[in-house]
């Protein structure tokens, strides 16, 4: 195999992780954000936290085809119920006014 192969499958499996892992973290962080917020429900956070943790299961790949239907499902259901909730609820907007009109007073006094 020549070197250039090589290069390219090493870069090509180091892109994988690197971007497998920062969506993952990311999903967690997330996940967290919305689970400390007060404008969409805590379950919605829990999930796509989950979702980032399904994530990474794709960075040991033995461990991702034993869990293939698994870790998929709980990725979808993550991103799909904040998706769906964001979609069809929204994010409550009376609650968000107050939040802000609270913050604005704190700060000018």
């Amino acid at each position: 195999m020549p070197l250039s192969e090589k290069t390219n499958k090493t870069f090509g499996s180091l892109y994988v992780a690197n971007r497998t892992f920062c969506n993952a973290w990311f999903c967690i962080l997330i996940g967290y954000l919305i689970f400390k917020s007060t404008f969409v429900p805590k379950v919605a956070g829990v999930l796509f936290a989950l979702a980032g943790v399904g994530l990474l299961t794709f960075l040991y790949p033995p461990l991702a085809s034993s869990l293939i239907p698994y870790n998929l499902a709980v990725d979808a259901l993550g991103e799909v119920a904040l998706t769906l909730w964001l979609l069809v609820m929204g994010v409550n907007s009376e609650r968000w006014k107050e939040q802000a009109s609270a913050a604005q007073a704190s700060l000018r006094t």
